[in-house]
This record gives structure tokens, C-alpha cells and sequence, in this order.
């Protein structure tokens, strides 16, 4: 009984020291827009869903606290992310999408817009919607 009770401390003693032994370097200190999706219009009666595609953050940490290559993580990734956002898509304006990971966070805007609206908006930027 004595010996299972020393190995059961050891143990213990081994896995808080491997737990608390861990990278610190991990530690996620901020979080920065690495690039928008590639849907920032949406279109009443036709688009009824935020769509992330293409849209990716950097996840910036105490070892790596600039943006980088490595730090890149996709929006749509649940485990990098959480998006936060209220859009109603049958009504006409501008809404903010809340990115967060743990207490840090942006926001970007998207925009709701009639057909016809799109058409003056692609026409002026030369924007790819149609495509």
C-alpha cells in the first residue's frame, strides 16, 4: 500500500512538472488580420452565409511576436478563431465581423447590398464578383 501510494505521488509529481514545464513561447499575445476574405459584398436573395474563404489571421505569440509566415492560420479555422457577427442578409448595409481568439480581437467590416447596388460597386472598382 506504501509503494502504491509513493508511485501515485511520483507520478503526480512528474506530470505537473511536464505540465508546467511547457513551451511559454506558445503563448498567444495577440491576434492581427493577415488577410480579408475574398467575399466583402453580399447580395440580397442571393447570399444567405458569411463565407471566409481566403480570409486568414496571424496568431502572434511571446516567442513569435510579429507577423510571419508561420503564424498564418485560416478565419474559418475554429481552433484559431472564433467570428462573432450579427448580419442580417435581407437587409441593405454595413456590419462588423468580430474575429477574436481568447481576449484579443479585430473586427472588418463586410456589406449587404441590393443586385443593383453590386453592379455600380463592381462597375467602379472593377471588382471580381461575377467571376
Amino acid at each position: 500500500m506504501k509503494h502504491t501510494r509513493a508511485y501515485i505521488l511520483l507520478i503526480a509529481s512528474c506530470l505537473t512538472f511536464i505540465i508546467s514545464s511547457c513551451d511559454a513561447g506558445l503563448l498567444i499575445t495577440g491576434i492581427e488580420i493577415a488577410s480579408y476574405p475574398n467575399k466583402l459584398f453580399y447580395v440580397i436573395g442571393i447570399d444567405n452565409e458569411l463565407n471566409l474563404d481566403g480570409g486568414t489571421v496571424y496568431l502572434l505569440t511571446k516567442d513569435k511576436p510579429k507577423p510571419m509566415e508561420e503564424n498564418i492560420r485560416k478565419m474559418d479555422d475554429t481552433y484559431a478563431c472564433e467570428i462573432i457577427c450579427d448580419i442580417d442578409f435581407n437587409v441593405a448595409g454595413v456590419y462588423a465581423v468580430l474575429v477574436e481568439r481568447y481576449k484579443y480581437s479585430f473586427t472588418f467590416p463586410i456589406q449587404v447590398v441590393s443586385f443593383e447596388e453590386l453592379e455600380d460597386i463592381v462597375n467602379m472598382q472593377g471588382n471580381t464578383y461575377f467571376e
